[in-house]
């Protein structure tokens, strides 16, 4: 029951996410290569395909996004730890979307997405103890 919750929800965000990166990078609010990269990246996500490097590529970024002194990513960091926490999800490793999870809402405690994806993870983990 929490697994699929959490799936369904996950599904819901990451199509969300997609569609509103989508609509900022169209409004032209971002760099022309990131904004392909990270756009294609999150559709994987969206679609469920090529999770094993997506999720090597994402967490590449998102590593990139959170250091200090990298600031053309800043934008996107709670973008990219989202879904990296997705792709994390749909490849059943919810130990690591959680660890994601709880980087995201450290570092923008205001991400209530994350809270709540964090918190449906914290429920599958605990069910399975």
């Amino acid at each position: 029951m929490y697994i699929h919750s959490t799936h369904d929800y996950a599904d819901s965000l990451s199509q969300t996410l997609t569609y509103e990166y989508n609509f900022q990078v169209s409004r032209g609010n971002s760099d022309d290569i990131l904004a392909i990269k990270l756009f294609s990246l999150f559709a994987d996500v969206a679609s469920k395909e090529n999770l094993d490097t997506t999720i090597i590529e994402l967490s590449e970024l998102y590593a990139q996004s959170r250091d200090e002194y990298v600031d053309y990513i800043d934008d996107f960091t709670t973008q990219i730890g989202i879904q990296l926490a997705i792709a994390y999800i749909y490849n059943n490793e919810y130990k690591a979307a959680k660890e994601v999870l709880e980087c995201v809402v450290e570092d923008n405690p205001n991400a209530k997405d994350a809270q709540i994806l964090l918190q449906k993870i914290k429920s599958i983990l605990f069910a399975k103890i």
